[in-house]
């Protein structure tokens, strides 16, 4: 009886299906050596209402398992197309003229802190997201620097330049 109203209330109190799993399994198993130490447990009248009450609450926490299990693989799912829409973007971004690099640039950085704060996909899509995103990233990473380094290189040009100005009109 306290193990059946124990597995019950547990079950009544849980947020969480998977944080009772161990405490159920301890008291499914208190109730199985309960059962056993008793010489003839069908004989008393009240063990198969007992019993059923200990399969009625492993069916619900199989219930509720399922059910957080479902919700869960739907959200991955949904982070799946969320990822794949920035990989998408990303590659509309490595076909953008080098004049639209500054503001990709900017873009970039926040498609990459969205990707870390979207969760997880579903394992078999997990490589295969994580390899496109990382290669057009370090491709279009590669042109944005390319691209900064040469507007440095000219930056630098023209102050020369100018300073030779300078000291020739001085």
């Amino acid at each position: 009886e306290q193990c059946c109203s124990a597995y019950e209330i547990l079950l009544s109190n849980a947020s969480d299906p998977e944080a009772v799993k161990e405490e159920k399994k301890r008291l499914e198993k208190e109730f199985q050596t309960l059962s056993s130490s008793l010489n003839n447990p069908e004989n008393l009248p009240e063990y198969p209402q007992l019993q059923a009450r200990m399969n009625k609450a492993a069916r619900l926490h199989g219930a509720q398992l399922h059910q957080l299990y479902q919700a869960r693989d739907l959200e991955r799912w949904e982070h799946y197309t969320l990822k794949l829409d920035i990989c998408k973007k990303i590659s509309e971004f490595l076909e953008e003229p080098d004049t639209e690099l500054p503001a990709i640039a900017g873009e970039l950085k926040t498609l990459r802190q969205r990707w870390r704060e979207i969760g997880t996909v579903p394992h078999q899509k997990s490589n295969e997201l994580w390899n496109e995103f990382r290669t057009n990233t370090s491709k279009l990473q590669s042109r944005i620097n390319s691209y900064f380094k040469e507007q440095e290189i000219r930056r630098t040009k023209i102050f020369r330049i100018k300073q030779e100005i300078c000291a020739e009109a001085a």
